[in-house]
């Protein structure tokens, strides 16, 4: 038994060396044997990913194989900041100047460093980010969808789901190719009541033949072929009469009046 460790890192992968900690210094161990394999000699270590980890000396990074000799000449300065020294796939985001690329495992610049922040994400493809605006950079590192959507998520099985700056929402294939250009979370048939009353003293209501859909927290108006009459930027939608709809403003504190073509009433 191993006594005195700091704390300890296994690998999201199954790798069979886990990073250890024991008085400000890391190492590997054999998850399965506890035999220490990498002697603790580094002032940061990563875990292993791919066959590969990332180690620090001083104020320098590079990557070591399973037997802790380094995978290739490359160093890179240390930024404390940054905490993802990882290979995901075939590379590893590396920051540099205040930003971010990836690197393959020769340790040359698959991605130049031009990003403000690449997250590793499903099937091994990478957000990348720009300024407060999201893409997409594939498993190969190809930039497949471009940095200017609010918000970017890539599924494991259904393709690559982006939000626009109306909060409507799209949806890509692994390759960057358009899917659906228009999706809703659900949509409701919209009522209004009408000067009637049922047997039981109830207002009767009837159907405007027109559709609510909602996306994520936001709802627009849509016509029975399907299409959106508005985009998805209210918060609610109430309906006055077949013509006349109370839309709420977000963060307003009040409502416009729209016809069912979307236009305002009292523009």
């Amino acid at each position: 038994m191993l006594k005195g460790i700091d704390w300890l890192a296994k690998s999201f992968d199954g790798d069979s060396l886990a990073v250890i900690s024991k008085d400000g210094k890391r190492g590997y161990i054999n998850r399965y044997t506890a035999e220490i394999e990498i002697p603790l000699q580094y002032d940061a270590a990563w875990i292993f990913s791919e066959n590969v980890a990332g180690v620090c000396a001083g104020d320098s990074v590079f990557f070591i194989d399973h037997t802790g000799k380094p995978i290739n000449s490359k160093k890179y300065l240390r930024v404390k900041t940054f905490n993802d020294y990882v290979y995901h796939g075939e590379y590893a985001p590396i920051p540099k100047n205040g930003k971010v690329g990836l690197v393959d495992k020769t340790g040359d610049w698959t991605v130049k460093p031009e990003y403000d922040k690449i997250t590793a994400t499903e099937k091994n493809m990478w957000i990348a980010q720009v300024d407060d605006k999201y893409g997409v950079l594939s498993n190969e590192g190809v930039l497949i969808i471009p940095c200017e959507y609010p918000d970017v998520r890539v599924n494991s099985g259904n393709g690559i789901t982006v939000t626009l700056a109306d909060n409507s929402k799209k949806r890509f294939d692994y390759d960057g190719s358009l899917l659906d250009g228009f999706m809703v979370d659900n949509v409701y048939m919209l009522e209004y009541y009408i000067d009637e009353y049922n047997n039981e003293g109830n207002r009767i209501t009837k159907y405007a033949n027109i559709y609510r859909y909602e996306v994520g927290d936001f709802v627009g108006l849509m016509d029975l072929d399907g299409k959106p009459i508005t985009p998805p930027i209210y918060w609610s939608i109430e309906c006055i009469s077949p013509n006349i709809f109370n839309c709420y403003i977000p963060n307003a504190g009040a409502s416009i009046l729209l016809d069912r073509k979307g236009n305002k009433i009292n523009d």
